[in-house]
This record gives C-alpha cells, structure tokens and sequence, in this order.
C-alpha cells in the first residue's frame, strides 16, 4: 500500500521555482524527487493562481469540508452506506453465461 507523503511548503516552492526558472525541467524534478508529474503540475497550477500557501496546520481545510452540506450528503449517501453485497464486491462468481438452444 502506498503511503501519504506530505511536502513542507518549501520544498514545493523550491520544486517549483526550479521549474519555471527553467533551472529543472518536469521530467528531471519527477526523477529527482520521486513525485509524480501530476503532482507538480497541480502545485504549480496552484502557484500560478495564488491558492498555494503555507498549511502550517495539517487537514485544516478538513473541518471546512466537514461543515459542507454537500461534503455530509456524499458520506451519508447511499453509494457509501451499500453492503458489499449489493455493491457485487462479495462473492462475485465472475460474468455468467447464457446458452440457448435452437427450436
């Protein structure tokens, strides 16, 4: 399983300076640091449109996300609330296959 990796706001700023000053190119950065390219363009998307800032306080968007009516009507949907049963997760046979014999 992949583990969540958080980067300080440094080292995404360092990352993305680096990048737009053409010191680095994507391809070098994404080798260099293990990060996935999607990643980076995110960050740099974020920079680019000011949103990128210091979260110095970890999930602090999560309590705002919390109060959301529309954030409260996913968690209590029925999508998350379906056994695996009714999901076809659990005891899945595979595709099942119909004969039919000519009259």
């Amino acid at each position: 399983m992949v583990r969540h990796r958080r980067f300080s706001f440094d080292f995404k700023r360092q990352l993305i300076l680096d990048f737009l000053e053409g010191r680095e190119g994507l391809r070098e950065l994404v080798r260099k640091h293990s990060v996935s390219r999607s990643l980076i363009r995110q960050w740099i998307q974020k920079y680019e449109t000011g949103q990128l800032t210091d979260d110095s306080t970890p999930y602090a968007s999560l309590s705002m996300r919390a109060k959301s009516p529309s954030w409260n009507a996913r968690l209590t949907s029925s999508r998350w609330s379906r056994s695996p049963e009714k999901r076809g997760r659990a005891g899945h046979a595979g595709p099942t296959t119909t004969t039919t014999t000519p009259i």
